[in-house]
């Protein structure tokens, strides 16, 4: 089996398990619209999305070495598939495009259920700052258990997400200096520095970077002091 299946098969492993997250006991008996139900409806969604994007290459390749018959109308079409043939763009353009879209709808996926989990328990808007996501003084205020390493992570994503929505290079616009740099270890440690290029998401990095986002969101949802409904207020329509 060659090293692009695996990886296709390993999304599709880690879209089970976060699927899987809505059976745990304490998810399970929320309301189907519970937001921090659909959140893992969502993130396995995203994860879908760049799934289906790396199966494409596969595919064009599968299509590259058979013999297949198109009509004139297809032609055109099945000829820009050859794109995802082309090295260069795969590695300049359409890869790094995947991995960002992935890393961003996924962190809002997260974001928008924290927002829902806000709305409620004080009854007004969240005005988000990315960096108040993870400050004590922000999950305390709303009774929010979150483990000290799973802040840290938060804060380490929220800075990736960014980095890469700036090509890749990592620039804090907040005034506070400790936020300036962040590193957090998955297997090996990662760190982002101030005005440097990110060099270390690949995509076996993105697939351990999303399973983690999943295991926390799992963590505060179910340690969150909150037994009512909270209704998704971004997918109830």
């Amino acid at each position: 089996m060659n090293n692009d299946v695996v990886h296709l098969s390993e999304i599709l492993k880690l879209i089970d398990k976060i699927k899987e997250s809505k059976n745990d006991k304490a998810i399970e008996i929320l309301q189907e619209k519970d937001t921090r139900k659909t959140f893992f409806e969502m993130l396995a969604g995203s994860l879908r999305v760049y799934y289906l994007g790396l199966d494409s290459i596969f595919i064009a390749n599968k299509i590259n070495h058979s013999n297949f018959t198109f009509n004139e109308f297809e032609v055109p079409h099945i000829e820009r598939f050859g794109w995802l043939l082309d090295k260069k763009y795969l590695e300049d353009v359409y890869l790094p495009t995947l991995k960002m879209n992935l890393i961003n709808d996924c962190w809002v996926c997260f974001e928008s259920t924290l927002r829902d989990i806000f709305y409620v328990k004080e009854h007004i808007k969240y005005k988000n700052h990315i960096w108040e996501i993870y400050t004590d003084k922000i999950f305390d205020s709303r009774d929010i258990n979150i483990t000290k390493d799973n802040k840290k992570f938060l804060g380490f994503l929220g800075h990736c997400r960014n980095a890469m929505h700036n090509n890749s290079i990592h620039d804090p616009k907040n005034e506070i200096d400790k936020y300036n740099n962040w590193e957090y270890t998955i297997g090996e440690k990662f760190k982002l520095e101030k005005s440097k290029k990110i060099k270390f998401m690949t995509k076996e990095v993105v697939l351990e970077l999303i399973n983690k986002l999943s295991d926390v969101a799992l963590d505060m949802w179910k340690n969150l002091n909150y037994p009512g409904f909270i209704p998704d207020r971004y997918n109830s329509k």
